[in-house]
């Protein structure tokens, strides 16, 4: 049996990056911040090696000897997994904040300009829920404004359409 193509919901964000250069800039802290993570690591390894190797009577000096090798190998490796991981959680995690405050500054670009006299809204899923709501009660005499400017020109093209016609 065929299973038919699943429908996407139409309600979901499809991209990630919904403000790259805001996003980016996040991604680029949390890249750094595990780099930094994986070097102070591996010093701190690298220093606790070197004082066990101190306390052996034989060995330690060949022990420090394989030492920095081993601790670049592993340090190359932990960056080239976990980094890159990280920088994708962090843009997958950061999209359901970053979506909504697209939507806020279109929504307050809008209602500046006398384009929009709906209410926000957002997502389901999005963070930032309690800030929609308070961007719609702020506005609300804005918005008021604006629904009753549209609802005034509506009359008026109609009542001179009237007027031409007769």
């Amino acid at each position: 049996m065929i299973n038919a193509p699943v429908a996407m919901k139409p309600n979901r964000r499809t991209r990630i990056l919904v403000d790259r250069d805001l996003q980016l800039r996040f991604a680029l802290i949390v890249l750094l911040a595990s780099t930094s993570a994986v070097f102070i690591q591996t010093a701190l390894t690298s220093f606790m090696i070197g004082r066990l190797a101190e306390q052996l009577p034989n060995d330690g000096r060949a022990l420090m000897t394989d030492v920095p090798g081993a601790l670049a190998l592993n340090a190359g490796i932990t960056l080239a997994v976990t980094v890159p991981w990280l920088v994708f959680l962090s843009l997958l995690g950061t999209f359901r904040v970053f979506g909504p405050m697209v939507g806020f500054r279109n929504f307050m670009r809008d209602v500046a300009a006398g384009r929009r006299s709906s209410a926000l809204t957002i997502r389901k899923g999005d963070h930032l829920q309690d800030v929609c709501d308070l961007l719609n009660e702020v506005t609300e005499p804005l918005r008021a404004d604006i629904a009753e400017r549209q609802g005034k020109g509506d009359d008026e093209s109609s009542s001179g359409a009237i007027d031409r016609a007769a």
